[in-house]
């Protein structure tokens, strides 16, 4: 029995401690994963799926001359929207809002580019787009803050002989404090999941 005791007290601490490295690991993700890149003249900017308040910053890198397209990545539908748009209530796909959204940040559709086909993945939009405009030197990614530093790596990886700068849309929120507003608590955490599992060949 002291033996079967001190098995349990063992696996307690080994327990504490992988809970401690857990808990280390995503303090350390989330003071890492929302530093960008300053923009600088580029080929094309993307807007990255996955949020709204991402297009209305890239039309102002437009406007303000750092690319002269504009290109938007076709998403995998949301499940929702599938379910809605099969009864006749029409929800336009997120390239679409994305477009409208570029538009009236004053994006003409002639600078709109898309490419993909229902991508499942920032690794897919960034296979995708290697493949898109092979000539490209320099690409701004528009993103999130949570979501900057994956992306960046993911396309740095996809296509090693361009510049990649990714920058962060400032109208998507994500405090200094992240621990403290549980949207970017949730969103950190699962970055940090994502980072980990791209690191071990996983993609999402």
């Amino acid at each position: 029995m002291r033996a079967l005791g001190t098995f349990f007290k063992i696996i307690g601490v080994v327990a504490t401690l992988l809970a401690l490295l857990g808990l280390g690991a995503v303090l350390m993700a989330g003071n890492i994963i929302h530093i960008q890149d300053q923009p600088q003249k580029a080929d094309a900017i993307l807007v990255l799926g996955g949020s709204v308040h991402r297009a209305g910053h890239a039309a102002k890198l437009y406007r303000d001359g750092y690319a002269p397209l504009v290109y938007v990545s076709r998403i995998v539908t949301d499940p929702d929207a599938k379910i809605l748009n099969s009864i006749d209530i029409p929800i336009p796909p997120e390239h679409e809002i994305t477009r409208r959204l570029l538009n009236k940040g004053g994006v003409p559709d002639e600078a709109i580019r898309y490419y993909g086909e229902e991508l499942v993945s920032t690794a897919a939009e960034a296979e995708t787009f290697a493949q898109v405009f092979p000539d490209a030197r320099r690409i701004i990614l528009v993103t999130s803050p949570y979501h900057v530093f994956r992306s960046r790596l993911i396309f740095r990886q996809a296509m090693p002989d361009k510049e990649i700068l990714a920058i962060a849309a400032p109208n998507d929120p994500f405090p200094e404090q992240w621990w403290t507003d549980k949207n970017a608590a949730q969103k950190v955490v699962m970055e940090t999941i994502k980072l980990a599992w791209y690191a071990v060949g996983g993609r999402f």
